[in-house]
């Protein structure tokens, strides 16, 4: 859905995709760029399809709008894990019992809106610097 280079965030559906192109647009202030890619499958990830997609970032940022146990990021992070990419991946989604509330408010609680994505993407920039 965008291009860009230092970060790509993996999400589905209008709602994620919405906060993941906001959230693109902060960073790209910010000097960072961050490529947004809509996963065309709900149930697994393709090993060719990482490995030739997602090889060229050193951090992922996964959107997940369920728990992140046994999630689609938990699934990204074992295809690039198969396919040997040594990558940072970070998966933003449910860890505790779903807040109730507005869609807006349900995805602040969770760190799923545009703040929360930049919160999350500068923490993997961050953890990257530090480790080198």
């Amino acid at each position: 859905m965008r291009d860009g280079s230092d970060v790509a965030l993996l999400g589905y559906g209008p709602l994620l995709m919405t906060s993941a192109w906001h959230a693109a647009e902060i960073l790209a202030r910010d000097g960072v760029s961050a490529a947004l890619i809509n996963l065309p499958w709900l149930n697994r990830i393709d090993d060719e399809w990482a490995a030739s997609t997602l090889r060229t970032f050193g951090s992922v940022v996964t959107l997940d709008n369920h728990y992140v146990s046994f999630g689609q990021g938990a699934m990204v992070a074992a295809a690039i894990a198969r396919v040997g990419l040594r990558l940072d991946v970070h998966s933003i989604g449910l860890t505790d019992i779903p807040v109730c509330g507005s869609n807006a408010e349900v995805l602040a609680h969770h760190g799923l809106d545009a703040p929360g994505i930049v919160r999350a993407v500068s923490s993997c920039i961050r953890r990257k610097s530090f480790t080198g």
